[in-house]
């Protein structure tokens, strides 16, 4: 990760504890829908699951994507609610919906950044490999034999 995109990230997750607390006002607001706290729940569900859709035991790309997931959910509630309330929990936390959209767009950048450095790697490892698998195949198939050494004389 570049020195740009580590300040950028460090920023969101600074940022978590406001999320945390605004998460927790929005499931204790009367005017969020159960269906609304029924997606935040998956949010938070998919934060705790071991079922993920990159392993949090990847370092970085383990973490970001759950936060692009609980972000969004989070944004897609609060736009659902377009009413003061919500304002004041956002203002309360030091939040707006334009510092989430940020937060999301930062991690976006930062998952693709990894993907691209991941596919990089990848790509070097597999053609590593396959150099290696070629070689090895002619060091070890490429050497005749006596007996095919001698078929071929008597030809």
């Amino acid at each position: 990760m570049k020195g740009k995109e580590r300040n950028e990230i460090l920023i969101v997750i600074k940022r978590l504890p406001k999320y945390t607390k605004l998460v927790y006002h929005l499931y204790k607001a009367s005017f969020v829908t159960r269906k609304q706290k029924l997606l935040l729940s998956t949010a938070m569900g998919y934060l705790i699951s071991p079922i993920e859709l990159i392993p949090g035991f990847i370092p970085v790309m383990g973490q970001v994507d759950d936060l692009i997931i609980v972000l969004t959910i989070l944004k897609r509630v609060l736009k659902a609610n377009k009413n003061e309330m919500i304002q004041d929990l956002l203002l309360k936390q030091g939040l707006t919906l334009e510092s989430i959209d940020e937060d999301i767009r930062i991690s976006m950048e930062v998952a693709k950044g990894m993907m691209r450095k991941a596919g990089r790697f990848m790509g070097r490892s597999l053609l590593w490999t396959g150099k290696a698998s070629i070689s090895f195949g002619k060091k070890v198939f490429g050497r005749k034999s006596k007996k095919n050494m001698e078929i071929e004389k008597e030809s």
